[in-house]
């Protein structure tokens, strides 16, 4: 069999991941452990297919700058087919990561939000599209999104959409979110328990999303197909000091299972266990003192 093809559009950005050694004090200083390193919920996926064997072509746009020659240099020794728009700013992210392993994100997308149409040959013999709600943010990132999404349907690529952030929904507004679905047309849905309670789907999904799977860290998944839900375990007993990239882990072991051949609930569990991976790998780096052993953030699986 063929080893399969997963196309991502979205950011790469660099991750500040900040875990504080205590409360952090307004107006005044705490010790801490200070992390540089890639981030970008899209790029993490299409570095997670690499890194689980399949293949990877990945399309954004970073600065013309050093810290985006970093991060292009970084994908491709990844194994990852990089194709990068160089202009303006490279975007970063603060992570602040409380001691349950719980992250709260500032963002600055740099000029990641104008990625622009990529090639016409991006798409050939791709096997999957993985679209992360970031990139519909800003018109620029929307209009080539909705552009790849329209032609994954014209190709029949299956196209995957991760809701991303309860703020991006927020500012989309449900309007805003109804008409980029209905769109978009996405295959499957992915979402975390507190975007798809905003969502209003966590118990009664809604008709146009024929497939639709929420994580809920460490209970199990709820895999929504045709009206009907099954309950998929997630991997027990895993340490969550840092859940950063644990959910775009686990977009990457579902895709590549289901690209593979494996069915809902099997990739499902794929990604289950993509996700603890990557938690346990996050597990064994140095952390900040007072750190200590939580639960996976919603998402996180």
């Amino acid at each position: 069999m063929t080893t399969p093809l997963i196309c991502v559009l979205g950011d790469l950005i660099e991750d500040v991941v900040v875990r504080p050694a205590g409360p952090v004090r307004y107006g005044s200083d705490v010790s801490a452990t200070i992390v540089r390193r890639q981030g970008g919920s899209a790029a993490n996926v299409a570095r997670a297919v690499a890194g689980l064997g399949a293949r990877a072509r990945f399309a954004c746009r970073v600065g013309a700058d050093p810290l985006g020659d970093r991060l292009v240099a970084e994908m491709s020794s990844a194994r990852v087919d990089v194709r990068a728009e160089r202009e303006g700013r490279t975007g970063s992210i603060v992570v602040l990561v409380d001691h349950d392993g719980e992250r709260t994100m500032i963002r600055d997308r740099g000029s990641s939000g104008e990625v622009g149409l990529p090639s016409g040959d991006w798409l050939d013999g791709a096997d999957a599209l993985h679209l992360t709600l970031y990139t519909f943010e800003e018109p620029p990132g929307r209009a080539t999104a909705m552009a790849v999404a329209a032609q994954a349907r014209t190709r029949r690529i299956p196209c995957s959409l991760v809701l991303s952030s309860v703020a991006v929904l927020e500012a989309m507004g449900r309007p805003g979110v109804d008409s980029l679905l209905a769109e978009a047309c996405p295959d499957i849905v992915l979402a975390n328990d507190d975007e798809a309670r905003w969502l209003g789907v966590t118990r009664r999904p809604r008709p146009e999303l024929a497939t639709l799977v929420i994580t809920r860290g460490a209970r199990p998944a709820l895999l929504w197909q045709d009206g009907q839900c099954v309950d998929v375990d997630a991997v027990a007993g895993v340490d969550a000091a840092d859940t950063t990239g644990a959910g775009d882990a686990f977009a990457a072991g579902f895709l590549v299972a289901r690209a593979s051949g494996s069915d809902l609930v099997g990739s499902v569990r794929a990604g289950h266990k993509a996700a603890a991976s990557r938690l346990a790998r996050q597990s064994r780096r140095p952390r900040a003192v007072g750190g200590g052993p939580g639960h996976p953030a919603e998402g996180a699986s």
